[in-house]
Parts: structure tokens; C-alpha cells; sequence
């Protein structure tokens, strides 16, 4: 057992402890085992007070203890609010695990899955069903990075963007993807087409990638 592997086990230790009082805790390009993933998972279900969990290029984890943990941040308990999982390997089985999660009271507000690799197009399109429940906390998404986040899966995302009150934040990438995503977003964000329907659009989003939100905002011309 080599050193790193000696100060994960220690942090997972303490972690456990009733007496610990960390907030943020940051594991990335660690190379933790399957035993580490599992004292994680079981450590937060019981600490109450850890709230950013970052978590990124996690190059042992297997999907099967990636659902393990997620299952884990179902219980009342878990505080958690940020979870950065960035360049890690994450498929679409563990991306529906996530979707499910975050459609179901979760607490989790912010989201990292930058530099995902084995997500495929459907499977970004479905985890966009998570903006539609009226359940979810999520303020803010960053997929910059993500292989597959085509323009298919950015219309799907900002389609279900129309009735959802929470995100403030979306980042998706630069290039190509930013023209469909403005002139989705413009329709989205006030949908002009009538009275009721510019009072209906989304008035939560913020922030998006590689776009001002004056540049939008002088684009839109309201029915009255």
C-alpha cells in the first residue's frame, strides 16, 4: 500500500466520524479502490454536514460503485449540494441512476460532468428529464467537455428548460453547439408568440455559455 492510498483511508475515516465538521472535500485524479468508493458512500449517509464533494478522474470506479454511491445521496441525511464528477467514467446506465436521483427531492444544486466520455447522445437526452421534474434543486449544470453533447442534446435540454424554475446555470461548450443553443434559448426565455405565453417562459436561467444575457435580451421583442 503506497502513500496516497493510505491518506484516502484516512480521509474516508474521518469523514465517518460524528465529530467531523468538514464541509468540502476534494479526492480528484486519485486513484481510489473499490473498498474507498464504498466507505465514501456509507460516509455520507450518515455525515450531515459535508456539502461540496469533488470527486474528479476517478480512473478505477466502475459504474456499479458509481450507482452505489448515488444510492447513497438519496438518504435524508446526506447534505451534499455540489458534486463535481468531472473526466470520469460515467455511461448511460449511471447517468439514468443520476437522472433518477436528481428527480426525486435530492439536495444536490450543483453539477459537474465535464470531460464525460461513455455518455452517448441518448443518454444526454434522457438525463434531460431531470429539468422537467418539479422536484428537482439543481442550479447549475456544466457538461463543457462532454463527448456527445450534440445539438440534439442541447434542444432537449433547453426544451425542457421551458417549465423549469431552479437552473441559473448552464454550460455546454464553445463552437458550433452555441448558435442552436441562442436561438433556442432566445424562444425559451421569452416566447413571444403571445401574452400568456412570454408570462409562461422561463424567467430563471442566468448564465450560459459563451452568451450574454444582454445580447439575448436585446434580441427578444415582447406581444405588447
Amino acid at each position: 500500500m503506497d502513500r496516497q492510498d493510505d491518506l484516502v483511508r484516512i480521509i474516508l475515516e474521518i469523514i465517518q466520524s460524528p465529530r467531523c465538521a468538514l464541509e468540502s472535500l476534494s479526492i480528484n485524479s486519485t486513484f481510489m479502490n473499490v473498498g474507498d468508493m464504498q466507505s465514501l458512500s456509507e460516509a455520507l449517509a450518515v455525515n450531515d454536514r459535508l456539502r461540496v464533494l469533488r470527486l474528479s478522474h476517478q480512473g478505477r470506479i466502475t459504474p456499479e460503485e458509481w450507482r452505489y454511491m448515488f444510492y447513497y445521496l438519496q438518504r435524508p441525511t446526506c447534505m451534499l449540494e455540489e458534486l463535481i464528477l468531472g473526466g470520469n467514467h460515467i455511461n448511460d446506465d449511471i447517468i439514468t441512476s443520476l437522472t433518477e436521483i436528481l428527480s426525486n427531492k435530492n439536495r444536490l444544486r450543483r453539477l459537474d460532468l465535464s470531460e464525460i466520455r461513455g455518455v452517448t447522445t441518448t443518454g444526454w437526452m434522457n438525463f434531460s428529464e431531470v429539468f422537467c421534474s418539479a422536484n428537482t434543486m439543481l442550479e447549475r449544470l456544466d457538461l463543457v467537455e462532454s463527448a456527445n453533447v450534440n445539438n440534439r442534446v442541447i434542444a432537449s435540454i433547453a426544451n425542457a428548460l421551458s417549465d423549469n424554475k431552479t437552473l441559473k446555470e448552464l454550460y455546454v461548450g464553445y463552437g458550433d453547439h452555441i448558435q442552436i443553443l441562442h436561438a433556442i434559448l432566445i424562444a425559451i426565455l421569452c416566447n413571444t408568440s403571445s401574452i400568456l405565453s412570454t408570462y409562461d417562459s422561463n424567467h430563471t436561467l442566468e448564465k450560459c455559455t459563451g452568451i450574454d444575457e444582454f445580447d439575448l435580451l436585446s434580441e427578444i421583442s415582447l406581444p405588447f
